[in-house]
């Protein structure tokens, strides 16, 4: 929790969390590829990615939604390391 109440980390973690929403093809609402994770699941019913989506671009500058517009991609294997990391 102290890692991303450091201002630049917190910055980093919203840029990839918008990297990873707005390149997700799950639609508008959400895939593990994207905003679910073993660890939500109890409130996989309520995650909408585009909600989340439309929260970053209204709080990110616009010079870190540039930077995360680079195409974020996971392999299979990556995704479910990473999901059960979160």
């Amino acid at each position: 929790m102290r890692s991303i109440m450091n201002e630049e980390n917190l910055r980093e973690i919203l840029k990839e969390t918008f990297s990873i929403v707005s390149n997700c093809t799950c639609g508008p609402e959400t895939s593990y590829g994207c905003l679910r994770a073993y660890d939500n699941q109890f409130c996989h019913e309520l995650l909408r990615r585009g909600l989340v989506l439309n929260f970053l671009e209204r709080v990110l500058p616009e010079e870190l939604i540039n930077q995360a517009s680079v195409t974020h991609e996971l392999t299979p294997s990556q995704s479910s390391v990473d999901h059960k990391k979160s």
